[in-house]
């Protein structure tokens, strides 16, 4: 089931976020995301336990995804779509970034009709760059 966050899932939330970066928001910081206009922050939830998430903006027509997690064993099942699908409306416009190492998960949003718009040289800590990719509904 996908649903929008409370404030009880906020510390699996954080495990998940941090098992992709390092410097993912603490706890405290993502309580501002539950009640915004702006921001969107949903739950995949199996079995009573958070298995993914996904957080974006918002802004008329435009939608950035600031992060999409699905834990690995929940990975390629469709889920990760069902998440991205949760936020969008007609007539969107979806931005996001992704790793350039990152390969499952700039296959997985190829497969879904984004395309590399731009690249942001050496963009991480470790020298990665960050590939820019849109999809236009």
């Amino acid at each position: 089931m996908i649903r929008r966050a409370q404030i009880n899932d906020l510390n699996r939330i954080n495990e998940l976020g941090l098992l992709l970066d390092n410097a993912f928001t603490t706890k405290n910081e993502l309580n501002k995301y539950l009640d915004s206009d702006i921001y969107i922050l949903n739950v995949l939830e199996i079995d009573n336990l958070i298995q993914g998430f996904i957080l974006a903006t918002h802004l008329y027509e435009n939608i950035e995804i600031l992060y999409l997690i699905v834990d690995k064993d929940y990975q390629k099942c469709g889920y990760g779509k069902e998440l991205l699908n949760s936020i969008i409306t007609n007539n969107d416009h979806i931005l996001l970034e992704v790793r350039n190492s990152n390969e499952n998960a700039i296959s997985f949003y190829h497969h879904l009709g984004f395309n590399t718009i731009n690249i942001r040289k050496n963009y991480y800590d470790n020298g990665d760059d960050a590939l820019i990719m849109e999809r236009s509904i």
